[in-house]
Formats: structure tokens, sequence, C-alpha cells
């Protein structure tokens, strides 16, 4: 089994300063998904940060579209992963792209769970929107005035 992307090749691609690539404005109620396309300045590859919102479930996957791999995941919950050395990181948790991960389970996943803080870089978010800003500076999307705009219903 073999994966697209090894992990200085995904590390290099979270690091890529991002745009947006139109004006969104996100409608937050229960229930809530969408997709927002970012490109990247230095070489134009796509990518899409996937939202679901819900009270008490709130999901932020950051996938590459060239290999349709995810590279970063938050998950704002009470539900677990279970990492390929038995840790079972439970809570609100951060997942990201693992070389390492994917060679040990050998089934195909390759994201490994921290628990939320993550080391000095991502904050544990106690919000949807605060989670939202954290996803945004740790996979560098540079958001330029008016190119997004969320509108809470049910914060």
């Amino acid at each position: 089994m073999e994966i697209a992307l090894n992990q200085q090749e995904a590390n290099h691609l979270i690091s890529l300063i991002k745009t947006f690539l139109k004006k969104y404005v996100l409608e937050l109620e229960d229930g809530s998904n969408g997709c927002l396309d970012l490109r990247a300045k230095e070489n134009n590859r796509q990518f899409k940060l996937f939202y679901h919102f819900e009270k008490e479930n709130c999901h932020l996957n950051f996938l590459d579209c060239d290999t349709k791999l995810n590279l970063v995941r938050f998950n704002l919950n009470n539900s677990f992963h279970k990492n390929a050395n038995g840790d079972i990181i439970r809570g609100n948790r951060v997942n990201l792209f693992c070389e390492d991960e994917f060679k040990q389970r050998n089934d195909g996943q390759y994201m490994r769970a921290y628990k939320l803080p993550y080391k000095d870089v991502i904050a544990d978010p106690p919000t949807f929107l605060d989670a939202l800003e954290e996803m945004l500076a740790y996979t560098h999307v540079k958001i330029k005035e008016g190119s997004l705009e969320v509108r809470p219903k049910l914060l």
C-alpha cells in the first residue's frame, strides 16, 4: 500500500501561503456544512477547507486537491481517535497527516491525532470561530479584507 505524499511534502504543502479563490459568507447554524476553495500563491496548487458545524460536534478538514488527502483535521467533540501506537485521544483534537502512522497501521489511515492544545502551535479553541482562526493560521491562509465573512446564527 502506498500513499501519494511523504511527510516532507505534506509539511511543505501546509507551509505554503494560501488565499481564498473567491469571497465567502458563512451563515453558521446548527447542521451547517460547506467548503472553501483555496490556492497556494507559490504554485497555484488548490486546496479545500471543509467545515461542519453543529452544537457539540464541529469539524474542519484541510484537503490537498491533487492527492485528495487531508493534511489537517480539527475535531471539536467528545468522540475519540485511536492512533497506531494504541493511544486513544479523546475530546477536542487535531489530526495531522503522518506518513509513519500510515506505515504502522497498514490499513490506509494516515492521520495521527493529538490532544488540543497541540504543543505551542495550536490552541484548544473554545468555539468553532476560534477553531476556524486556528486552522487558517496553521495552514497559512492569508485573509484579504472582505474575502471571508462569518455570520453566526447559533454559537
